[in-house]
């Protein structure tokens, strides 16, 4: 859920295209789109927190095939006793980063223009 949040304000407001991916399915199939020196144009952000699924907990593995692989690697840790506080900090962590990251870039996190343009364009056909 908190990944799905991430990925749409990244899209949304930080201006740059995301995705999410659970592991292990990362180190199966996607990372094979990253071969030959391809996973430079990448960053990876996992996000953790004690409880996760045992399946998980190979990040240390994933770190070294992304990087090897020429991605950037960063683990963002949630905080909180309870699912619903390590959700919260997970979520207002990836928003705020993504509109300092489109700021970054210069660009509004706020504009919607494309959104407005296919909305009318839909609304016309």
């Amino acid at each position: 859920m908190a990944a799905s949040r991430w990925k749409a304000q990244f899209n949304e407001n930080g201006k740059v295209p995301a995705w999410s991916s659970a592991l292990p399915e990362l180190d199966h199939n996607e990372i094979l789109g990253w071969s030959e020196d391809r996973g430079r144009r990448f960053f990876v952000v996992a996000l953790r927190h004690e409880a996760e699924p045992r399946a998980c907990r190979s990040v240390s593995s994933s770190r070294r095939r992304s990087c090897g692989l020429g991605a950037g690697f960063e683990e963002v840790w949630a905080s909180g006793r309870s699912a619903l506080a390590r959700l919260v900090t997970l979520v207002a962590h990836g928003d705020f980063t993504a509109t300092y990251l489109g700021l970054a870039h210069g660009a509004d996190p706020a504009e919607m223009d494309a959104i407005v343009r296919i909305k009318r364009a839909l609304a016309e056909t």
